[in-house]
């Protein structure tokens, strides 16, 4: 018997008990607990994926960002052949056995459990995408917005318009006869209505959303600047101040070594004027 969990990946994980030995674990009436599973592995156009249980997701800075996909399959049996060896005697020219040989031979098929890597190898499948997102980083904090910039192609404008002439685009038109350059008319209208309105689209993105984002960093440039120039006007002053400090400490000094050479000078003058009078 194989017991599995209903759900997959790393984390899900039980514990069986059985009062019989040998029927799901080794001895009775004590738990065993199941292998782990493992979470799907992967790329996403050729660029690394995050796997989680069956779901593969690409990361936001790949080329494939949004991108999740569902991986399935289960291992499985396969059939195999069935091999027997055995020994065969080995006869000279006159039949008298001189040897032995061993030969393998099929005797039938089997079916077994794929392995893991059989399964995990190569490329699985493809994902395509159309109209994908266009992300704009619009901040040093991962601030992004997104915006898809439509499908103008010939054969995807005026589309969905009723028509006698069964036009189902643009690339179906055809003004060889009335009814045709009648519908087609109508096409047109619906792909100029179309392309307006993806101008108005792209225009509102444009003014609201990077001219307004562009506006407020030209702002933050503007008081960085300034800031700069705060900071270093704060310290010129400060070299400023300490300048002058040093200046005026020197001066200090130069007084007080000018009194203290002038005090010697009247000892020996009050001496000199004392002996004089004498």
């Amino acid at each position: 018997f194989t017991l599995r969990h209903r759900d997959f990946g790393e984390e899900p994980s039980f514990s069986v008990t059985s009062d019989l030995a040998g029927l799901f674990t080794e001895e009775a009436n004590v738990a065993e607990f199941s292998s782990s599973g493992l979470d799907v592995a992967g790329t996403i156009n050729r660029e690394p994926a995050f796997g989680k249980a069956q779901y593969l997701t690409a990361h936001s800075g790949s080329g494939a960002r949004g991108v999740t996909v569902q991986y399935s399959r289960e291992i499985g049996l396969k059939e195999v052949p069935v091999f027997q060896e055995r020994e065969v005697p080995e006869h000279d020219a006159e039949g008298n056995v001189i040897g032995s040989q061993t030969i393998r031979e099929q005797v039938g098929m089997e079916f077994v459990e794929e392995a893991q890597e059989e399964i995990t190898e190569g490329m699985e499948g493809y994902v395509h995408i159309a109209q994908q997102s266009k992300h704009f980083n619009l901040g040093p904090k991962g601030e992004e917005a997104m915006i898809d910039f439509g499908n103008v192609r010939i054969d995807r404008l005026g589309q969905d318009v009723r028509n006698e002439s069964g036009f189902k685009s643009l690339s179906d038109l055809d003004l060889t006869f009335l009814q045709g350059a009648r519908d087609s008319n109508q096409l047109v209208e619906r792909a100029i209505d179309e392309v307006t309105t993806l101008r108005g689209k792209l225009g509102a993105f444009q003014k609201h959303t990077i001219m307004r984002n562009l506006d407020t960093l030209k702002v933050l440039e503007e008081n960085t600047v300034a800031g700069e120039s705060v900071i270093r006007d704060a310290d010129m002053a400060a070299e400023m101040s300490a300048l002058t400090g040093n200046q005026i400490m020197l001066q200090a000094s130069q007084s007080m070594l000018a009194q203290a050479n002038q005090l010697p000078r009247n000892v020996v003058r009050l001496i000199e004027g004392g002996g004089t009078s004498v």
